[in-house]
């Protein structure tokens, strides 16, 4: 990848003249940086242009300093500088262009150190949004993807749809069809580095992060009968990909898969007893094998919490509820 531009927002240096049905979105995470572009469809919805996720790591090491890495921050903005290129290349009008950032800059206590460089360098405004915000926004867009409201096999109605959206720095639950919603500070990253997951000896890291789980998750109530749960995030697509037998990892093959809350507790078991180079050998992104243990083992408690015998997983996320909004007319 090339060095992060220190020129203005890409959306104001247009290649060629906007069409006006052409949106982008980026949300950018504890562990990963995920950019949208999307174009109006006839039928009123969008298609999708390009959708990257790339793991900029910008909460790496935030636990442990009780601050942000210079490393990071400059990781991260070279990769925003990327997909501002991306951007421009499709030649997005700046009112149709948003970016957000969520737990990582809502814990960092230096949040405005990042967010006054990428105004000054890239030109970008990010906006910071709230746990309860993000929750809502990944349920718009989980809520209207046709493969959740499929009917079951065995023909009867489909139950309330819930939503598990596990990142790098939080959890968000949402049940009761999207009036309730949930955040909780407990993410792959942060709780990898708080919980001590960074070695292969699970046992004493996962004790603690199993009792400050059962704490923080006491108020969720079990889903109602025949109630569907979806689950968003890198830990969910990498563990689609893991039980169904992958080569490598490939996110449109995690799309729509169904995963078990017994395979998401065997597997952080499994990778916690292997070394970084074993946990490779799987069909898991290699910048997620030290974070994936943990992450594992949240995704699996949260579904024990609310009585769920697994979930389905989705490859759609905040990014395309903000696209939508973008390109509603």
């Amino acid at each position: 990848m090339s060095q992060a531009s220190s020129d203005s927002a890409g959306a104001r240096h247009l290649p060629f003249e906007s069409s006006g049905r052409v949106a982008a979105a980026i949300d950018l995470g504890t562990q990963t940086a995920l950019l949208l572009i999307a174009e109006r469809s006839e039928a009123g919805g969008f298609d999708v242009l390009e959708d990257h996720a790339l793991s900029a790591r910008l909460g790496a090491g935030l636990v442990r300093r009780g601050a942000l890495e210079d490393e990071a921050i400059d990781r991260t903005l070279e990769i925003l500088g990327h997909f501002q290129r991306r951007v421009a290349q499709h030649g997005v009008a700046p009112e149709a262009f948003t970016a957000v950032g969520t737990a990582v800059l809502r814990r960092a206590p230096d949040a405005s150190r990042f967010l006054d460089r990428a105004r000054a360098e890239l030109g970008m405004e990010i906006e910071v949004i709230s746990g309860e915000e993000e929750a809502r926004l990944g349920f718009q867009a989980v809520r209207t993807d046709p493969g959740n409201s499929a009917r079951p096999s065995d023909g009867s109605s489909p139950g309330d749809l819930a939503l598990i959206d596990l990142g790098g720095g939080s959890v968000e639950v949402v049940s009761e069809e999207g009036e309730r919603r949930r955040s909780f500070p407990f993410g792959a990253v942060t709780a990898t580095e708080e919980f001590g997951f960074s070695g292969h000896d699970s046992s004493k890291a996962g004790e603690s992060l199993d009792r400050a789980l059962a704490e923080a998750l006491s108020s969720l109530e079990p889903l109602g009968p025949g109630a569907r749960v979806v689950a968003i995030g890198g830990t969910a697509s990498n563990l689609a990909c893991l039980v169904s037998g992958q080569v490598s990892f490939d996110p449109r093959l995690a799309d729509g898969r169904e995963v078990t809350t017994e395979a998401a507790l065997e597997w952080s078991e499994r990778l916690q007893g292997l070394d970084l180079e074993a946990r490779r050998d799987f069909a898991i992104e290699p910048d997620r094998a030290e974070i994936l243990p943990a992450g594992l083992r949240i995704l699996g408690r949260v579904l024990e919490q609310l009585g769920s015998k697994g979930a389905r997983v989705s490859g759609r996320g905040l990014r395309h509820a903000l696209v939508a909004r973008l390109l509603a007319p």
